[in-house]
Protein backbone atom coordinates (compact mmCIF):
# COMPACT_ATOMS: atom_id res chain seq x y z
CA UNK A 1 0.00 0.00 0.00
CA UNK A 2 1.26 3.47 -0.85
CA UNK A 3 2.40 5.60 2.04
CA UNK A 4 1.34 8.78 0.34
CA UNK A 5 -2.37 8.36 -0.16
CA UNK A 6 -3.44 11.96 0.56
CA UNK A 7 -3.53 14.75 -1.99
CA UNK A 8 -4.21 18.47 -1.99
CA UNK A 9 -5.40 20.85 -4.65
CA UNK A 10 -3.99 24.38 -4.81
CA UNK A 11 -4.54 27.26 -7.17
CA UNK A 12 -1.56 28.99 -8.77
CA UNK A 13 -1.16 31.64 -11.39
CA UNK A 14 0.40 30.52 -14.66
CA UNK A 15 3.55 32.42 -13.68
CA UNK A 16 3.74 30.61 -10.32
CA UNK A 17 3.15 27.23 -11.97
CA UNK A 18 5.80 27.89 -14.58
CA UNK A 19 8.25 28.92 -11.88
CA UNK A 20 7.49 25.78 -9.85
CA UNK A 21 8.06 23.57 -12.89
CA UNK A 22 11.32 25.35 -13.81
CA UNK A 23 12.67 25.05 -10.26
CA UNK A 24 11.78 21.38 -9.93
CA UNK A 25 13.33 20.61 -13.34
CA UNK A 26 16.53 22.46 -12.42
CA UNK A 27 16.69 20.44 -9.19
CA UNK A 28 16.12 17.25 -11.16
CA UNK A 29 13.09 16.40 -9.04
CA UNK A 30 9.43 15.70 -9.75
CA UNK A 31 7.21 18.60 -8.68
CA UNK A 32 5.70 16.55 -5.83
CA UNK A 33 9.14 15.69 -4.41
CA UNK A 34 10.25 19.31 -4.79
CA UNK A 35 7.20 20.48 -2.81
CA UNK A 36 7.81 17.86 -0.09
CA UNK A 37 11.35 19.23 0.32
CA UNK A 38 9.90 22.74 0.73
CA UNK A 39 7.35 21.52 3.29
CA UNK A 40 10.23 20.09 5.35
CA UNK A 41 12.03 23.45 5.24
CA UNK A 42 14.63 22.31 2.70
CA UNK A 43 15.33 24.26 -0.45
CA UNK A 44 16.63 21.99 -3.23
CA UNK A 45 19.54 23.36 -5.22
CA UNK A 46 19.93 22.92 -8.94
CA UNK A 47 20.92 19.43 -9.95
CA UNK A 48 24.69 19.08 -10.34
CA UNK A 49 26.10 18.83 -13.86
CA UNK A 50 26.85 15.36 -15.29
CA UNK A 51 30.57 15.97 -14.69
CA UNK A 52 29.89 16.01 -10.95
CA UNK A 53 28.65 12.42 -11.03
CA UNK A 54 31.65 11.30 -13.06
CA UNK A 55 34.05 12.96 -10.62
CA UNK A 56 32.17 11.45 -7.69
CA UNK A 57 32.36 7.98 -9.22
CA UNK A 58 36.07 8.44 -9.96
CA UNK A 59 36.73 9.51 -6.37
CA UNK A 60 34.97 6.46 -5.01
CA UNK A 61 36.86 4.19 -7.42
CA UNK A 62 40.16 5.72 -6.30
CA UNK A 63 39.12 5.35 -2.68
CA UNK A 64 38.37 1.68 -3.23
CA UNK A 65 41.77 1.20 -4.86
CA UNK A 66 43.52 2.89 -1.95
CA UNK A 67 41.57 0.75 0.53
CA UNK A 68 42.70 -2.40 -1.27
CA UNK A 69 46.30 -1.21 -1.32
CA UNK A 70 46.15 -0.39 2.37
CA UNK A 71 44.84 -3.88 3.16
CA UNK A 72 47.65 -5.48 1.15
CA UNK A 73 50.23 -3.21 2.76
CA UNK A 74 49.05 -4.10 6.25
CA UNK A 75 49.09 -7.83 5.46
CA UNK A 76 52.53 -7.83 3.80
CA UNK A 77 54.10 -5.03 5.79
CA UNK A 78 55.86 -3.87 2.63
CA UNK A 79 54.36 -0.39 2.26
CA UNK A 80 53.89 2.33 4.84
CA UNK A 81 50.29 1.64 5.70
CA UNK A 82 49.95 4.92 7.60
CA UNK A 83 50.72 6.92 4.45
CA UNK A 84 48.04 5.05 2.56
CA UNK A 85 45.56 5.53 5.40
CA UNK A 86 46.32 9.27 5.40
CA UNK A 87 45.78 9.44 1.64
CA UNK A 88 42.47 7.64 2.02
CA UNK A 89 41.38 10.09 4.73
CA UNK A 90 42.27 13.02 2.47
CA UNK A 91 40.38 11.47 -0.43
CA UNK A 92 37.29 10.93 1.74
CA UNK A 93 37.47 14.54 2.92
CA UNK A 94 37.55 15.83 -0.68
CA UNK A 95 34.73 13.50 -1.74
CA UNK A 96 32.54 14.61 1.15
CA UNK A 97 33.25 18.26 0.43
CA UNK A 98 32.36 17.77 -3.22
CA UNK A 99 29.09 16.07 -2.31
CA UNK A 100 28.00 18.58 0.32
CA UNK A 101 28.46 21.48 -2.11
CA UNK A 102 25.90 19.95 -4.47
CA UNK A 103 23.18 18.73 -2.08
CA UNK A 104 20.03 20.52 -0.93
CA UNK A 105 20.45 22.26 2.41
CA UNK A 106 19.72 20.14 5.48
CA UNK A 107 19.41 16.85 3.59
CA UNK A 108 22.79 15.47 4.65
CA UNK A 109 24.97 13.13 2.64
CA UNK A 110 23.92 9.75 3.99
CA UNK A 111 21.77 8.48 1.10
CA UNK A 112 24.17 9.59 -1.60
CA UNK A 113 27.41 8.45 -0.04
CA UNK A 114 28.24 5.18 -1.65
CA UNK A 115 30.08 3.77 1.35
CA UNK A 116 27.32 1.23 1.87
CA UNK A 117 27.68 0.42 -1.84
CA UNK A 118 24.00 1.15 -2.35
CA UNK A 119 22.45 4.48 -3.27
CA UNK A 120 19.09 4.66 -1.57
CA UNK A 121 16.10 6.12 -3.33
CA UNK A 122 13.10 8.00 -2.07
CA UNK A 123 11.01 6.26 0.55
Amino acid sequence: MRKRDKSIHIRLTQKELDYLHRRSEKAGLPVSTFIRFLIKGMVPHDSPPPEFWQVRNDLFRIGDDIRQLAAIARAQGSIQAQRLDDALADLNKVALELLTRQLPENIGTGPLLKQGRKVEGEE
